[in-house]
């Protein structure tokens, strides 16, 4: 070709590839930009889709197989209030996790329907409530003394919710207080 060289030819094709290369690295952080943003920035979107999904929900048993997800996102955000210090809070959205609970609980056993052969909703309620008490207690070492109290309140009566469930879900042949005979 005329009026090139093969030194202006190399010179280009370095370049173009040098220009590709920044180009996939700066495409690279952008990416990675957006899914850092993406990660920060929808948790309280995410939080308000469930609570409204909780709230709209009529069936029991599929408002009840919402709250590991739900529960989930809130106790993303107490960890969240908890680390920024405002402790207020998270004990408010640990109460409003509370009610969920409850009202879940509720709504099952209101439906007469029997959690050892229907499992469907107990199970995914114990579930996501033992994991959150667990949560809970992790939680609790960022929160100053004067506030532990309130939190510890709320986390024994999320322990009963769930010792009901449980009882629910493995009920026992004998009286309570009785120990189990002895295998021989």
């Amino acid at each position: 070709m005329p009026g090139h060289s093969p030194v202006s030819f190399r010179r280009k094709s370095g370049s173009a590839a040098g220009g590709l290369a920044r180009g996939a690295a700066r495409a690279a952080a952008v990416a990675a930009a957006v899914v850092m943003a993406a990660a920060f920035l929808p948790q309280q979107d995410r939080t308000e889709e469930y609570k409204a999904r909780f709230a709209h929900e009529a069936d029991p048993v599929a408002k009840a197989k919402l709250m590991p997800k739900l529960g989930n996102a809130e106790f993303d955000d107490i960890k969240a209030q908890i680390g920024a210090g405002n402790f207020d809070a998270a004990l408010k959205t640990l109460q409003l996790y509370h009610e969920q609970v409850s009202e879940s609980e509720k709504l099952l056993d209101a439906t007469g329907v029997n959690a050892v052969k229907h499992s469907a909703g107990y199970r995914q309620l114990e579930i996501s409530l033992r994991e959150s008490i667990r949560r809970l207690a992790d939680l609790s070492f960022g929160v100053p003394p004067e506030q532990k109290k309130a939190f510890s309140d709320i986390g024994e009566q999320l322990d009963q919710i769930d010792q009901r469930l449980i009882r629910e879900l493995f009920p026992r042949d004998q009286p309570p207080g009785r120990a189990p005979a002895p295998h021989s």
